[in-house]
């Protein structure tokens, strides 16, 4: 029994880790953090090799609301954070009837995820999608087409 539990806390300790020391690799680009925003326009959503399961998607920056185009239009609020980081807030209330506990859990994890921009070169803006400061929830690139 103590043989598990030593085990499960060294896989937690290196996952802990190694999203950390991801982390700090990319904070470590040369980009001037200040200057990286989302501007209005319409912008397209690519993910690294290690997200590359989650499908390409596009969204529209108006001011403070950003409409969202995959898998179907939806209208969220920007709330900006510290730091370069942000989230979406659903203008619409999300319904969880008839979801399972599990699935619950996973509407409320990503009502609290957050974007944060850790690097930026012209119309690119690379992101890393949290659901808290430790657990990435994926990595990619907003790149502003218009």
């Amino acid at each position: 029994m103590k043989n598990k539990t030593y085990t499960y806390l060294i896989l937690i300790f290196g996952f802990l880790f190694s999203c950390d020391k991801n982390q700090k690799s990319l904070d470590n680009t040369n980009t001037k953090k200040n200057e990286c925003g989302l501007e209005n326009g319409n912008y397209k959503v690519i993910y690294t090799q290690l997200y590359s399961e989650l499908p390409e998607s596009g969204f529209k920056i108006i001011n403070d609301t950003l409409i969202w185009n995959f898998p179907e239009i939806d209208t969220f609020l920007i709330k900006k954070g510290i730091k370069n980081r942000f989230s979406f807030e659903n203008t619409k209330k999300v319904d969880t009837i008839g979801l399972s506990d599990f699935q619950k859990a996973i509407v409320i994890s990503e009502m609290r995820s957050f974007y944060e921009i850790v690097g930026c070169k012209k119309d690119t803006l690379d992101f890393i999608k949290k659901i808290d400061l430790y657990i990435t929830s994926s990595i990619g690139k907003f790149i502003k087409i218009d």
